[in-house]
């Protein structure tokens, strides 16, 4: 268990803020065979292995003070709050980009939308290329530190950049191609609410989410058309291939999609229940609360929507795991996809 700082790996898993003071010296872990770390609370700590320890009942993470990365060591996990920011934008494996466990759109991509927002008038803000070099370092210094440093000062030709490159490494493509000709379809006849029921066969929860937090932004963006020259057709060329499975008029169709975003937008969010105050927020990190347990499994028998990120999408018929009740509610496990749903709504 004494194992050399050196012989285990120095990537970070995420990053954390010290909420107690900690010493090697510490009476009440002076038996245990660790080699410990010390920290100040509020020391910033970046984790890079953790440990259960089934006979002790413990938890343990190894990790180094942010401010001094040369020393190295084991310490309690209850003795740190793990960053709400954390990230695993541009991380090996690839498909890991869309399984965020509460299903919050990355912070990452909020912030880069709020710069390119402040600066939409931008000439060509889509169309011009960032700095590469900028671009290589702030995902090189993401993926280190798994904290988003000095977004502010990010040119918005390099925020460009980073958000395009979000979705260019998606795991898949949002839009399948067998979508595409009732998309078609029904956005020619302005009926827009079959055009977003089509919408909605985007395949996982995050991929919607990430799916209609792009379009806003694009729609935003082409509201300042005549300064920044990057209409619905500009930007189409750049991204509808990332975004689209090849398809016929996939371009055309993406295009569209941009100028009717808020129509679209409009007849989905129809569909989302509001949340009632007292709903459980308290899904992360569901896997350490309630770890695999299966209390039972259930049906859906009404279909259920929300548009808060703790809940879960599910139809009449889907079968569920449920894991926890609480106050009217049941977190429920599909298809390893957890969230919130009411119990009215299972049986």
């Amino acid at each position: 268990m004494t194992q050399s700082p050196n012989t285990l790996s120095s990537k970070s898993l995420y990053t954390a803020t010290a909420i107690a003071s900690f010493s090697r010296q510490n009476t009440q872990y002076s038996d245990f065979p660790y080699q410990f770390l010390s920290f100040q609370q509020d020391d910033k700590i970046v984790v890079t292995r953790e440990l259960s320890s089934g006979s002790q009942q413990a938890s343990f993470i190894f990790g180094y003070c942010a401010q001094s990365p040369s020393i190295q060591g084991w310490f309690p996990s209850s003795f740190i709050c793990q960053d709400e920011h954390q990230l695993t934008y541009f991380s090996s494996p690839l498909p890991d980009l869309c399984r965020f466990e509460n299903r919050v759109v990355p912070r990452l991509i909020q912030q880069l939308s709020e710069l390119i927002r402040r600066q939409a008038e931008k000439v060509g803000i889509f169309r011009m290329p960032g700095n590469m070099n900028v671009f290589k370092q702030f995902t090189d210094d993401l993926n280190q530190s798994m904290q988003l440093q000095n977004t502010d000062q990010l040119d918005v030709y390099d925020a460009c950049t980073i958000f395009k490159y979000f979705y260019k490494e998606l795991p898949q493509k949002m839009i399948k191609a067998h979508m595409c000709p009732a998309l078609q379809k029904h956005i020619q006849a302005r009926n827009y609410e079959a055009a977003a029921q089509v919408l909605e066969q985007i395949e996982t929860p995050e991929e919607f989410i990430n799916y209609r937090f792009l379009m806003d932004t694009l729609y935003y963006v082409t509201q300042f058309s005549k300064q920044n020259k990057m209409a619905a057709e500009n930007i189409g060329m750049f991204l509808y291939a990332w975004i689209i499975e090849d398809a016929p008029d996939s371009e055309k169709l993406f295009i569209q999609l941009i100028e009717m975003q808020p129509e679209l937008e409009f007849e989905m969010n129809k569909k989302f229940e509001k949340m009632s105050p007292d709903c459980p927020l308290d899904l992360v990190p569901w896997r350490e609360q309630y770890g695999s347990i299966e209390q039972y499994q259930a049906q859906v028998k009404n279909e259920f929507k929300s548009e808060i990120a703790t809940c879960l999408r599910v139809k009449k018929g889907d079968q569920v795991t449920v894991l926890r009740q609480e106050a009217g509610w049941a977190l429920c496990d599909k298809n390893g996809f957890v969230g919130w749903v009411p119990l009215d709504a299972i049986e």
